[in-house]
């Protein structure tokens, strides 16, 4: 049978009253989650099957980070607020030729649940941008089924893919440290939903706890020092651990305006890797940071329009 459908992503929409377009997408998808059941009861088959529960989720990474962590925050975004909710969207390709004009995509829509970030990755090197996961958990609110599907749709104006970051300097708990190869901040949200009376979709979600961790790793042994980060750790508060990813300029090095991103933070640094060596390859060190709310201030705290 011949092929007559290929798609491929094109990107995600907050449907606010002005709808928010995040582009820069590298992937997202889409999951029904579906529990199915077998039973077998006065036979070696099973002849009994259906599916008893769904938990219906998006996710979608993108290096669009400053549009990203501004629109949805650390806590994530209520989808019921939003005026439709969250779309996928998805580009119909024509064959022979590029992708389709008008009236041929496909849209898939969550209209309540949750969307929390996951996980922010950079590394170091030529090509290497950071980018961020994000999930969405989805509920049911009737009378629509948890994801709608509609077809043959013109796609939205898409923003330009204008943003990319770099690993930019760090000081953790008072100390310059330098040479880092990688950063990865975990956000640490635990979302549960919940149902009951026998529905096959959750009608409720709600986060029970938030315990970010920064994990890092450099090439610089001496980050495992009695003057740096010694054996027994090193206490972390927002006014002493800071941190950027420095936004790249198109076609150029980096932007000098107040564009980058800064971090602080407050828990506890120690060392996870204090030298990992192979060959004649550079010695890793890695470091961790639980963090932790002060009272004060969240455990991490983001501004995307920060100078260095």
């Amino acid at each position: 049978m011949a092929v007559t459908n290929k798609y491929s992503l094109f990107g995600a929409q907050l449907n606010t009253t002005v709808p928010i377009f995040i582009g820069g997408i590298s992937s997202h998808g889409a999951e029904p989650n579906s529990a199915v059941d077998r039973e077998i009861t006065n036979d070696y088959y099973a002849k009994w099957y259906g599916i008893s529960g769904q938990a219906p989720s998006f996710s979608f990474t993108t290096f669009h980070l400053a549009t990203a962590l501004t629109n949805i925050g650390l806590t994530g975004l209520k989808l019921s607020t939003l005026v439709t909710g969250l779309e996928l969207w998805y580009q119909k390709h024509l064959n022979e030729s590029t992708r389709e004009a008008t009236l041929k995509h496909r849209k898939l829509l969550a209209k309540a649940g949750l969307v929390v970030p996951r996980r922010l990755t950079v590394s170091h090197g030529p090509g290497q941008h950071a980018s961020v996961t994000y999930e969405v958990i989805i509920t049911y609110v009737s009378p629509n089924d948890p994801i709608i599907i509609t077809d043959d749709l013109t796609l939205p104006t898409a923003e330009a893919d204008d943003e990319r970051f770099a690993l930019g300097p760090w000081q953790i708990g008072g100390k310059t440290l330098a040479h880092f190869r990688s950063l990865e901040i975990d956000f640490g949200i635990n979302v549960v939903a919940e149902s009951a009376d026998g529905d096959i979709w959750p009608t409720f979600c709600s986060i029970e706890s938030i315990t970010p961790t920064i994990t890092a790793r450099g090439i610089d042994p001496e980050w495992f020092k009695s003057t740096n980060i010694p054996l027994a750790g090193l206490a972390c508060t927002h006014a002493d651990t800071i941190g950027y990813l420095r936004k790249r300029e198109i076609a150029g090095g980096f932007v000098l305006a107040a564009e980058h991103i800064k971090f602080t933070a407050a828990g506890l640094a120690h060392i996870v890797q204090a030298g990992e060596a192979s060959g004649q390859g550079a010695t890793e060190t890695s470091l961790a940071i639980p963090l932790i709310g002060d009272g004060t201030n969240a455990p991490l705290t983001i501004n995307t329009a920060s100078a260095i």
